[in-house]
């Protein structure tokens, strides 16, 4: 499963938010600070304001600021109204049409429990672990470096 980068825009703009502790902030700062296109980001924003996650001031000293509390906002939940994918659509992205592979029932099956845990994964954690240092994201997930990541001495491993 892959993230389009509407998503990571749309967590970038909440973690900004939660940065600037609840006070308003412009289109154009947050496009300047991540290179991203005002106008694409407006699109970003108008979506996380549409769902709850983000006020929108306009006019003369408006901006955005969080709509909840950062505890409030599941990451699974940014997913769910950022990514297409998991709108249950049946169809090819490259034809438009029913991907005849798809209706291969064990397949079918294998890729809907793919989604439920990639989407229970992210439905573990808030906005809030994100941001707060000593999070229990920061220290559960991260303080073990992974077996993989572990150098192998091939001259001496005969």
């Amino acid at each position: 499963m892959f993230i389009t980068l509407f998503t990571e825009y749309s967590f970038n703009v909440l973690i900004h938010l939660v940065s600037r502790n609840n006070n308003l902030v412009t289109i154009r700062e947050i496009a300047s600070i991540y290179g991203i296109s005002p106008d694409h980001l407006a699109k970003v924003v108008q979506n996380l304001s549409n769902q709850g996650f983000i006020k929108t001031t306009r006019g003369k000293g408006g901006g955005i600021c969080l709509g909840c509390a950062p505890e409030l906002i599941r990451l699974g939940d940014v997913l769910r109204i950022t990514e297409n994918e998991f709108n249950n659509t049946k169809r090819s992205k490259i034809t438009g049409k029913t991907c005849h592979i798809m209706s291969n029932r064990v397949l079918k099956h294998i890729k809907i429990n793919a989604k439920k845990s990639f989407l229970y994964t992210f439905d573990q954690y808030t906005l809030a672990d994100l941001v707060t240092p000593g999070s229990m994201l920061l220290a559960n997930k991260f303080s073990k470096k992974p077996s993989w990541d572990k150098k192998v001495d091939v001259q001496n491993s005969q």
